[in-house]
């Protein structure tokens, strides 16, 4: 019986301590004006009213009063006794009669440890994915067209003048050898040709030339069956002197006639021979080399023609021979 007091007398005991201690821990909360921390509270074990050992006994009015225990010494414990010693029990108060209730213990709250508070790490600034950037269609820039830059102008060296080269002066063929350039009368002339199948050689000299009515007259004394001059032509008497040089060999003969010998206009256009029988002496001959012949022959030329020309001996081509003036 002693023991089940004095256990219900820890508990009460223990009870009021933790009430003390928590209004104690609230109040110094409240000075410090720290930040008001919900306490979690701690899993508390029920306490099973029937673990505690209760009196069964109820007190009636003939029970013996209970002995309240007085301030007399305790008996000493046997100093050989086994059991630890016992702690002194604080005087409780006498139960009255009444029954004693059962007592259902609170739960006893016991203060959490205040949470330390502590410093959550900041968190580490992570680096988000920057997104990928959509490829756009950069606009193709327009080129522009850039300025043509004004050339500076540069003091371009005057040239030093060369002397043009002088045009080599066409050589004036000798007189008597070219149309352009014809023989007057009295001239001799000394030519090179070529006849049949040889070479000769000879020299000509124009002696003297008539012309228009005086021609007439005496070509037709010379043979009355000679005609007339055709209309818009006249007559021209030349008198020439033919020397025969040179032949292919020192025998060979040279037949002199006039028909070897053309009448050209001034305008290059070459005059029909006439056959007629002119004055004497006739320039028609036969001759060996170093012979020589003076006659006449006799050709039509325009009336209006004032500067005909003679030529003897001409290329095929009309170029070479010599040439006479017939004015």
């Amino acid at each position: 019986m002693k023991k089940q007091l004095l256990l219900i007398t820890i508990v009460l005991i223990a009870i009021i301590a933790a009430a003390s201690a928590t209004g104690a821990y609230y109040l110094t909360l409240q000075k410090n004006e720290t930040p008001t921390i919900t306490p979690t509270p701690a899993p508390t074990s029920t306490l099973n009213p029937t673990s505690i050992p209760t009196p069964t006994s109820t007190a009636t009015a003939t029970a013996a009063p209970t002995t309240r225990p007085t301030n007399s010494p305790q008996p000493t414990t046997n100093p050989t006794a086994t059991n630890p010693p016992t702690t002194t029990a604080t005087p409780t108060p006498t139960p009255t009669a009444a029954p004693t209730p059962t007592l259902t213990p609170s739960p006893t709250p016991t203060p959490s440890p205040s949470p330390t508070p502590t410093s959550s790490p900041s968190p580490t600034p992570t680096s988000s994915p920057s997104p990928t950037p959509r490829p756009t269609s950069s606009p193709t820039p327009t080129p522009t067209a850039s300025p043509t830059p004004s050339p500076t102008p540069t003091a371009s060296p005057s040239p030093t003048p060369t002397a043009s080269p002088s045009p080599t002066p066409i050589p004036t063929p000798s007189v008597g050898y070219a149309r352009s350039n014809p023989a007057p009368t009295a001239t001799p002339l000394t030519i090179q040709y070529s006849w049949l199948s040889g070479t000769y050689n000879a020299r000509v000299t124009l002696l003297e030339t008539i012309r228009g009515t005086e021609a007439w007259t005496r070509i037709h004394a010379a043979n009355m069956f000679n005609s007339a001059p055709t209309t818009g032509n006249e007559y021209i008497l030349v008198k020439i002197r033919f020397e025969y040089l040179s032949g292919p060999t020192a025998d060979t003969k040279y037949d002199v006639s006039p028909v070897f010998f053309d009448a050209i206009s001034e305008n290059g256009v070459t005059y029909t021979y006439t056959s007629t029988v002119p004055p004497t002496p006739d320039l028609r001959s036969s001759l060996y080399p170093g012979a020589s012949n003076d006659g006449w022959a006799a050709y039509q030329v325009a009336i209006t023609d004032t500067h005909p020309l003679l030529a003897f001996a001409r290329n095929y081509d009309g170029t070479g021979g010599i040439w006479f003036k017939l004015y």
